[in-house]
């Protein structure tokens, strides 16, 4: 009974990978069409949020995670795998805005990799763009909200000091 167990958990992580990979291809022919408009949303981001009823933080990484992963069907077929996985791509999408390194380079270098390994890959590949990475997600989050439910400047402001002080004077 407990192998059956296991075995059926196996399956529905199996069934999960595929599910994303598939929610990514719809997520980039959506937001290609833009579709949330003909619904009255602004945003994919709103869209997910009140529609697909996403939290904050799956909103944002399937959409970092979709246009990471943009017009690369082998890179879908990873997170299929399990060799990739929407957080390590949604922080690779933030890293790539802010760095130079060449996309394939970073995302040749993320297959098996967990969050906390990301970041110290991104840290010795761009040192500086990678101290950025640390502020908390959710705050990137009202960038994509554009005001909606809550004022962006205190929040960027919090976010700035935050990253003062771990850099220094």
């Amino acid at each position: 009974m407990n192998l059956t167990l296991i075995e059926n958990l196996k399956s529905l992580v199996s069934d999960e990978r595929r599910i994303t990979s598939q929610i990514l291809e719809h997520l980039e022919a959506i937001e290609k069409k833009r579709l949330y408009f003909e619904l009255g949303y602004s945003s994919l981001y709103l869209f997910l949020r009140q529609e697909c009823r996403y939290s904050e933080g799956q909103a944002y990484r399937r959409i970092e995670a979709m246009r990471v992963t943009k017009g690369e069907p082998e890179l879908r077929e990873k997170i299929k795998t399990g060799i990739l996985n929407v957080s390590v791509l949604a922080t690779a999408s933030r890293f790539l805005k802010k760095s130079r390194v060449p996309k394939k380079q970073v995302l040749a270098q993320l297959e098996n990799k967990s969050q906390k390994e990301t970041l110290e890959l991104f840290q010795k590949l761009d040192p500086e763009r990678a101290l950025l990475l640390d502020a908390d997600a959710r705050d990137q989050i009202w960038v994509f909200e554009r005001g909606a439910n809550a004022p962006l400047l205190p929040r960027l402001i919090a976010l700035a000091q935050q990253l003062v002080l771990r850099v220094g004077p």
